[in-house]
């Protein structure tokens, strides 16, 4: 498909790389079912703004660099980067660390604090023993890639990370962060929601909840899905990208089908 006038050409312009990220799909148990942690964006932010998501984001030098100066952690896995970056990213923004025993705790603010004003700081807290990474063990459940049209594009990692019984709420930091509340859902109840268009959720995370409803975290787990999603902003409303020759840095026409 082609947008430029007959004999007009252009430079062209390629999509741009994913950024590797994680997010935690952090559950507890509530009676005999499961809730699922998740944060509202502040109105202020540039992307997705009034929208529910987990907590997470991109895997940083700080992250990178704790995984090259401590060989040891995580060391028989292959998502090292990612493990760090998950634990400190929930730190961050909601508070809840491994407690070194297979169980999770609420960090002091503080430390929260501490760690958003400068990432490294995670790792020298682990390093004394502050924090414990022992015993911390997610699942991988899906992998999910920013589709094309987008200027910034992520691949998340989305790792199921399960507090069961444990009495732990999240918590914001006292300083400037992207979440301004927290609410636990039960995943049919939150489908139901966004279906009834009460809540916004941003694409990669409605195909992700449709699967834990019709799956469960377990049978995810076995084989993480990866590769194309469908690009659903509401219900009723999905995003198809088409490949376009037309004006740099677009690569893509945004398809709407309704």
């Amino acid at each position: 498909m082609s947008e430029l006038p007959e004999g007009v050409e252009l430079p062209s312009a390629e999509v741009a790389k994913p950024r590797p990220s994680a997010a935690a799909v952090i559950s507890r148990n509530s009676g005999h079912e499961m809730e699922i942690l998740l944060c509202h964006r502040v109105s202020e932010v540039p992307s997705f703004p009034d929208f529910w998501a987990f907590p997470g984001g991109g895997i940083s030098r700080a992250d990178r660099e704790a995984a090259e100066d401590n060989p040891s952690w995580f060391s028989e896995r292959k998502d090292r980067e990612s493990l760090i970056a998950l634990l400190r990213e929930m730190l961050e923004e909601v508070g809840i660390a491994p407690d070194g025993s297979g169980g999770f705790q609420n960090v002091q603010v503080e430390i929260m604090d501490q760690i958003n004003e400068n990432k490294s700081e995670w790792a020298k807290l682990v390093s004394e023993g502050t924090l414990a990474i022992d015993n911390f063990n997610p699942s991988l459940i899906t992998e999910r890639t920013t589709p094309p049209v987008a200027p910034i594009r992520h691949r998340n990692r989305f790792y199921h990370v399960a507090t069961g019984d444990a009495s732990i709420e999240p918590r914001l930091p006292s300083g400037r962060t992207e979440f301004d509340e927290f609410q636990w859902w039960k995943p049919n109840e939150l489908l139901d929601a966004w279906l009834s268009h009460e809540v916004k959720l941003p694409p990669p995370q409605v195909t992700l909840i449709r699967d834990i409803v019709e799956l469960g975290f377990s049978e995810l787990a076995k084989n993480p899905p990866s590769g194309y999603h469908r690009i659903e902003y509401a219900n009723g409303v999905e995003l198809v990208p088409i490949p376009t020759d037309t004006l740099p840095p677009a690569t893509h026409t945004d398809c709407y089908v309704l």
